[in-house]
């Protein structure tokens, strides 16, 4: 992106993906059992520098809840910043409150294994994540491993995975496609990692039935729904169980329409006597004898 933008300056367009850069806690394991350490990570998080180590603005903005901006029901919002005020963007973090409320928990110390896969950003998302955990007073450590078993670790309730990170690309631009997907209470089975897509095992009955409403509306009333999902979004954006860091951006150069030159009338002259094509005629038995059918001998 950032060649693009040094051969073209001033002309590279970028537009936000459907897409959420992320830390998954598990809600059912110390210390992220607690929602105060959950939402302690959100407002310790400077999410400048981590878009700066995606890349910088060119690649990815700050962000602070789970829906991103192009999906319906997206409205901006941000709890977890300092001068948190009522345009919903992030300001900067705000470490003293993050630390109030880690002493307020009494977890303050704790061993945190946050784990991560190799495909990229996830081994930075955890770097980063690790960096902010320490801040907070946590003896954090990061753990790598192919994505398989992490998947798999992070999903079987049994193995008490306290916190993991990831990237996600909606199928389609709607919220179905983030809550319905990751935050139901169906979207986990405890000790059975093959029904679980939901690592962070969050379970919140009231926003399951928030859920059951936004998706009878789809159909019938898109603006309610799209209301609906955004009551929803801050309910489990301030209940953290993802923390949520980066939005991907991508660039792309406006097509131009193309140039119609004038056309230029070319002077010209035969080099001699034009032959015209001759006239078409119609060939008949009565001016072509080649063409009568003789008579049949039956």
């Amino acid at each position: 992106m950032a060649g693009l933008s040094a051969r073209f300056p001033g002309q590279v367009q970028v537009s936000p993906l459907p897409a959420i850069v992320y830390t998954a806690f598990n809600t059912r394991a110390a210390p992220f059992n607690d929602p105060r350490v959950r939402r302690a990570f959100s407002l310790a998080a400077d999410r400048g520098h981590f878009v700066s180590l995606l890349g910088g603005p060119d690649a990815a903005a700050p962000t602070c809840q789970i829906l991103p901006p192009g999906i319906p029901g997206y409205q901006p919002y941000c709890p977890f910043s300092t001068d948190a005020g009522t345009s919903g963007t992030w300001v900067g973090p705000d470490l003293a409150a993050a630390r109030r409320l880690v002493a307020a928990s009494g977890t303050s110390g704790m061993r945190v294994t946050v784990r991560s896969d190799d495909y990229d950003p996830d081994p930075t998302t955890g770097a980063f994540t690790v960096a902010v955990l320490r801040e907070l007073g946590y003896r954090a450590t990061l753990h790598i491993a192919p994505h398989a078993a992490v998947l798999q670790a992070t999903n079987d309730s049994r193995r008490q995975i306290q916190a993991t990170d990831g990237i996600w690309f909606a199928d389609y631009p709607s919220a179905s496609d983030f809550f319905d997907l990751f935050f139901r209470c169906s979207a986990f089975r405890l000790a059975d990692p093959a029904g679980t897509r939901n690592g962070a095992f969050f379970c919140d009955p009231a926003a399951d039935r928030q859920m059951n409403l936004a998706d009878s509306q789809q159909t019938t009333d898109p603006a309610k729904a799209a209301a609906t999902w955004a009551a929803i979004d801050r309910a489990v954006t301030y209940a953290a169980p993802w923390g949520d860091t980066g939005q991907p951006e991508r660039g792309r150069l406006p097509v131009r329409p193309c140039q119609q030159l004038p056309v230029q009338p070319v002077p010209w002259r035969a080099a001699g006597p034009v032959a015209h094509p001759p006239a078409t005629v119609l060939l008949t038995p009565a001016n072509h004898p080649a063409m009568t059918v003789p008579a049949s001998p039956i």
